[in-house]
């Protein structure tokens, strides 16, 4: 086993680098993403004895890496962006945000018996991941004040579902127009596709000026909020990351600099793969397995609910899976996905609710833990 920070951050880095060039490549790994594919990477290594679940790499990312790429990713969500954002997939994303919620009351009510008086915590994280993707599992459940051990059981097994659930979406536009889900946009071809997505990536102009301008911003939020949480209020880091940088990103123009978007999705593959190497098979055997099933059976709940109540509003089977991506993969997922599709016009949507998700997902997390625990 790799014990050696510095060659685990290595490896982290190699399946970063190598996950983002094969997306640009190789179809398979653009159609499941480049943090799927870091995630299932760090998740072998893990589980076949190369890397630990834990280590100074770990705690580097976590610690430092995922705030500031939070930061950096937040730099472009200005609330006048949501105009421009599909009408359809906004109302979807809505949707999701609350029938996750009710999908996980549900869940809590079948498995307390299992589980105990705890498990409005556990709802919490899962409902936070599932609205605004993986980073809000450990704000909530850092905010929570989860138990270390159970906190893990409940990641391992929020990772598990979360990489089933991506892997249902990506399937899903195969089959639900012939469930009579309505259809608003061309699917591209393999090739069209291949064009498309090295079309959106391609270069864009950055300058020394902006770029000192943003990781300067970037830093200088994230050390305030480490100050904040250590002098003022002992909330997650992330939760300052947020407020302090949507604030920013609405009231200045750092939004229009380019390279934000790139170098936050780049912290975040490796802050997927990261996670990817806390997944222990064994741990979900022993520790997690009714865990994962309140997951999967508050998720099947929800994908019905939302199928159901956006069919009936005439939604679109694209701005749904769009949606879907965008709440529980993030902003790195869900473009991922349009482009992959080819579907040109909901690409922006993707960036735009993923980030939404990411800006809301604690919050959403932190209220519906609490809603449950005064159902339960």
């Amino acid at each position: 086993m790799v014990k050696d920070p510095y060659m685990i951050m290595i490896i982290f880095v190699l399946l970063a680098f190598s996950g983002i060039w094969l997306q640009g490549k190789v179809e398979f790994v653009r159609k499941i993403s480049a943090a799927m594919y870091c995630i299932f990477g760090a998740m072998v290594l893990a589980n076949i004895g190369i890397l630990p679940t834990w280590s100074g790499a770990h705690e580097v990312i976590m610690t430092y890496v995922v705030p500031f790429s939070i930061s950096m990713i937040l730099m472009n969500a200005r609330l006048s962006d949501l105009k421009v954002a599909a009408p359809a997939a906004i109302k979807a994303f809505i949707i999701l945000s609350v029938v996750v919620v009710l999908g996980f009351a549900v869940g809590s009510l079948i498995f307390k018996p299992f589980i105990g008086s705890e498990i409005w915590k556990a709802a919490g994280v899962f409902i936070a991941g599932s609205v605004g993707g993986t980073v809000n599992n450990i704000v909530v459940g850092n905010t929570l004040g989860i138990d270390e051990t159970m906190l893990s059981a409940v990641l391992t097994a929020a990772m598990v579902g979360f990489t089933l659930f991506l892997f249902f979406i990506f399937t899903a536009p195969s089959w639900m127009p012939k469930l009579g889900f309505k259809t608003a946009y061309q699917t591209l071809n393999k090739e069209e596709a291949k064009a498309f997505y090295q079309e959106y990536w391609k270069e864009k102009t950055i300058t020394l000026d902006g770029m000192s301008t943003i990781i300067s911003v970037a830093i200088l939020l994230t050390a305030i909020s480490f100050l904040l949480k250590q002098y003022l209020f002992d909330l997650p880091i992330e939760i300052y990351v947020t407020t302090l940088t949507l604030i920013v990103a609405n009231i200045t123009k750092v939004s229009a600099i380019n390279g934000s978007e790139e170098i936050g999705s780049y912290g975040f593959h490796l802050f997927f793969a990261s996670l990817g190497g806390l997944v222990s098979i064994e741990k979900l055997i022993t520790t997690g397995p009714i865990l994962l099933g309140m997951y999967l059976v508050a998720i099947v709940i929800t994908v019905i609910l939302l199928f159901i109540i956006c069919k009936l509003f005439g939604i679109n089977y694209e701005a749904i899976c769009i949606a879907s991506n965008a709440g529980i993969g993030g902003p790195t997922t869900a473009p991922v996905m349009a482009v992959a599709f080819g579907w040109k016009e909901l690409v922006l949507t993707g960036v735009i609710l993923g980030i939404l998700g990411y800006a809301i997902g604690s919050y959403v997390g932190i209220l519906g833990a609490y809603f449950i625990k005064i159902l339960v």
